[in-house]
């Protein structure tokens, strides 16, 4: 009779875990709303993720600025979309298997002037430097799916972070969970850039969804309407586009133009 009714709850339990919850923010988050948010920082005259991307973007009459970060090999938090520098930078290696003081931060080549560097920055530099009315869309970045150490390092940053908007988000499920399980005043969202893991949705039950912009559809709506779930999307660079968007209410998008 016992194990019945355990089993009888547990089915239950299943069941209503994944079929009907609803996004419930947490208490005091101060989300976008029905804006653009500026990738990466505004590009026109200086490399993404740079402080200067960032500051572009708030002389251009952005709210809001999505950054990258992820981990140095001693936890310190920089600003890049890469682990291997290569790829962006005129260093070698990977910033994750990398100490804060062995990498050589001026690698990111200007984009006018080939003699100047800019600084691959530190979330810290970025929290002092941005003005604090500045929202923050901070995705995390991962090297597997069970890599924790720029979630670890980014509550490090937690008070600081309080004094502004901010959000997170991630291509990561694991980190949602690692968020949400340990971190709930933290509003935290899940990155699909196709339906392939849309289905983990309902089982992690981030508090925002960002799709890409082609995954935005009437169904898509639906679904986040009935789940109370807000939408940003990622990445949009047409007016049309933009205008678009903004009829629908999505809190943020994300674009590379300027305003």
């Amino acid at each position: 009779m016992i194990g019945t009714v355990l089993l009888f709850w547990i089915m239950f339990l299943f069941i209503h875990h994944r079929y009907y919850w609803e996004s419930k923010l947490p208490k005091g988050a101060k989300i976008p709303g029905n804006i653009l948010i500026s990738h990466r920082g505004l590009k026109c005259d200086a490399p993404e993720n740079t402080i200067k991307a960032y500051l572009n973007a708030t002389k251009n009459n952005f709210t809001w600025i999505e950054i990258d970060v992820l981990s140095t090999k001693d936890g310190v938090l920089v600003c890049s979309h890469n682990y291997d520098l290569e790829r962006e930078t005129e260093g070698r290696g990977d910033i994750n298997k990398l100490s804060y003081h062995e990498l050589d931060r001026q690698l990111i080549k200007d984009k006018h002037d080939k003699n100047l560097y800019h600084d691959i920055p530190t979330l810290s530099e970025v929290l002092r430097i941005i003005p604090d009315n500045i929202g923050l869309n901070i995705e995390i970045k991962t090297s597997s799916v069970f890599d924790f150490s720029a979630s670890r390092a980014l509550i490090k940053h937690y008070k600081l972070l309080c004094k502004r908007p901010f959000i997170i988000t991630t291509f990561n499920p694991a980190v949602v969970i690692y968020f949400k399980v340990f971190f709930r005043n933290v509003p935290v969202g899940i990155i699909l850039e196709s339906y392939k893991y849309f289905w983990l949705t309902n089982w992690i039950h981030p508090h925002m969804l960002i799709p890409r912009a082609d995954m935005l559809s009437s169904e898509l709506f639906f679904y986040c309407k009935n789940k109370k779930l807000p939408i940003l999307t990622w990445t949009v660079n047409n007016s049309n586009a933009i205008s678009w968007c903004q009829n629908k209410q999505i809190i943020g998008i994300m674009t590379d133009l300027g305003k």
